[in-house]
């Protein structure tokens, strides 16, 4: 039910509009569109599946929190990658908060859940093949697990529970659930519960786990990092807790480095009040494989307003986005620190004179690097807002071999999905795919080799 913060968490001590702030180029002026398609809202939770002929997208439809319970604009659409035609639309009943997010493809069928507590196995033309009562919102994409040769399907509710089924026909093989679960299990009334969840929302698993073997049996474990601030460690053969860790671990990307398969270490981040000067202290922390923090550094005040997920580079580096900073971070903590802020002259409420940065507090960082203008390293970042002009986002190339930005371009509304580069119509070219809100997903040539 949750989305991201956009819109919540803003630049507070600024006004609505930079005064005088020229707009960003528009980002056609670069890169042509080669088609759009009309699929409602996507989260940064969404993933994109293609097929050899299609896409296949969750969607949120005209609103991600439906009160009016009869948004049949969500649910699952199949795309044509060469021209955008939308090949079909399903799991989208009048009745219900049909919003989908992450969705799996697997042995040609597809599994997902919804906002409406239910999880589904369908065909790729939306056929049910079953269908599972849920403990809450299903709000990520499902993964799997391949116990003694067979694999399940793995998915959460943002209400606290961790399920393991069978892909052929739904049954449960385990479940874990957190401490203080306060969803549906099977045997409670149904209806009671489904009054109460329209008034609730998510305080546990909300997004895709990470997945690593932890304890060396062979069995990818499940990493979730929950809306409470704690980071579950799970037993994938069997689904029982293997260890937990509460440090008030900010609930944006959990990633893991397996530079040895026998000492994984998860990178997180954690925010303590300053009790002098009343401020979010924001830390780095490594974790091995048993939850114990190795390591810790304490980043600075250019480290403020932290994306949501973050990019593994090659050599076990991962890129995470800050408004102010690029930072990449390896098992021994910062290795590189490059600064991307835009400030501009604001006002604050009060009128008064002050600077401010245009970029957005959750940036998204696209899905691989790529070569752009003579530099090999690139990367395209997501900024959902502009905080200069409200009413759109803007997409920045930056390379990271010469530490700047390229480009800062203007999208056409305001975005939360995690930005795609990949050759969508299959021409040979690298391709930009992103959804904003005004309901459409873009497709625009890079003009780039893929």
């Amino acid at each position: 039910m949750r989305t991201a913060l956009l819109g919540l968490v803003l630049m507070t001590a600024t006004s609505p509009t930079g005064e005088n702030v020229p707009e960003f180029e528009n980002i056609q002026s670069k890169f042509p569109l080669h088609w759009k398609a009309n699929i409602g809202n996507v989260s940064y939770r969404s993933n994109l599946t293609l097929t050899q002929n299609d896409i296949i997208i969750g969607s949120n439809g005209k609103r991600f929190m439906d009160y009016h319970i009869n948004d049949n604009t969500s649910g699952v659409y199949r795309i044509n990658r060469k021209n955008g035609n939308e090949v079909s639309h399903f799991a989208n009943e009048n009745l219900g908060d049909m919003d989908v997010n992450g969705i799996l493809l697997y042995n040609g069928k597809l599994y997902f859940g919804n906002d409406n507590e239910e999880f589904l196995c369908t065909t790729s033309d939306g056929k049910i093949i079953w269908r599972n009562a849920a403990s809450g919102d299903i709000e990520h994409e499902p993964v799997l697990v391949k116990i003694k040769g067979k694999s399940f399907i793995v998915y959460a509710s943002e209400l606290g529970e961790v399920r393991a089924v069978d892909p052929d026909n739904g049954n449960l093989f385990w479940s874990y659930y957190t401490p203080d679960f306060n969803g549906w299990k099977p045997g409670d009334n149904r209806t009671i519960f489904k009054v109460k969840a329209y008034f609730s929302n998510s305080n546990s698993f909300f997004t895709k786990p990470q997945q690593v073997d932890l304890n060396g049996d062979g069995v990818d474990d499940l990493l979730y990092l929950g809306f409470n601030s704690i980071i579950y460690a799970i037993n994938g053969a069997n689904g029982k807790l293997l260890w937990s860790k509460d440090d008030n671990f900010t609930n944006c990307s959990l990633e893991v480095m397996n530079d040895s398969k026998s000492s994984p270490k998860i990178i997180a981040f954690s925010c303590h009040n300053d009790k002098e000067f009343g401020e979010c202290i924001q830390s780095v922390k490594i974790l091995d494989c048993t939850g114990k923090i190795v390591l810790k550094r304490e980043l600075n005040n250019g480290y403020k307003g932290q994306g949501l997920n973050g990019l593994k580079l090659d050599n076990n580096k991962v890129l995470y986005s800050f408004s102010d900073s690029l930072v990449v971070i390896g098992k021994n903590g910062i290795i590189n620190s490059f600064n991307h802020a835009i400030l501009y002259d604001d006002k604050d409420w009060s009128g008064n004179p002050t600077i401010s940065n245009r970029n957005s507090y959750e940036a998204l960082l696209c899905n691989k690097t790529f070569n752009y203008k003579g530099s090999k390293n690139c990367v395209l970042i997501l900024q959902q807002r502009d905080n200069a002009h409200y009413e759109h986002g803007f997409v920045e190339i930056f390379s990271l071999d010469n530490g700047e930005v390229l480009e800062r371009l203007a999208i056409p509304d305001l975005s939360e999905m995690p930005p795609m580069i990949e050759d969508i119509n299959k021409d040979g070219y690298l391709d930009l795919l992103i959804n904003c809100q005004d309901g459409y997903l873009y497709c625009y040539n890079l003009k780039i080799k893929g």
